[in-house]
């Protein structure tokens, strides 16, 4: 005899079915928001766009680059490098961290006022 499997989904506003296993498994906090109403009306509920698709929401303008720091990652043997932002650092701050970058890491190459340098596979 066959056995009929039935799985419960839920039906977005665009009228896909996603699958419950898989709602459970999104790990976005308003996942269940964007499943059930659809991109265009979550998008209004959470306050992203405002009006006619306008963007309600701005990013925080990014702080300026106070210092970075190029270090060898402990674990992966890869070149690593951080940027220190906003005006709580010092270059005192900033040099002690880069002088520890990470537990078992070895002090890292400081350079103040320099942001990372983008590698070209990132770019």
């Amino acid at each position: 005899a066959a056995a009929l499997a039935v799985a419960a989904s839920s039906v977005d506003a665009a009228g896909g079915e996603v699958p419950s296993g898989l709602i459970d498994e999104l790990r976005c906090p308003f996942a269940k928001v964007w499943v059930e109403h659809g991109p265009e009306r979550a998008a209004k509920m959470l306050g992203i766009v405002g009006e006619h698709g306008a963007a309600a929401r701005r990013l925080a303008e990014v702080p300026q680059v106070f210092a970075s720091c190029t270090y060898q990652h402990p674990f992966s043997g890869q070149p690593t490098c951080v940027e220190f932002r906003g005006a709580a650092w010092t270059t005192d701050t900033a040099k002690a961290k880069c002088d520890a970058p990470m537990a078992s890491a070895k002090p890292g190459d400081f350079a103040a006022g320099s942001p990372c340098a983008t590698i070209a596979r990132l770019a």
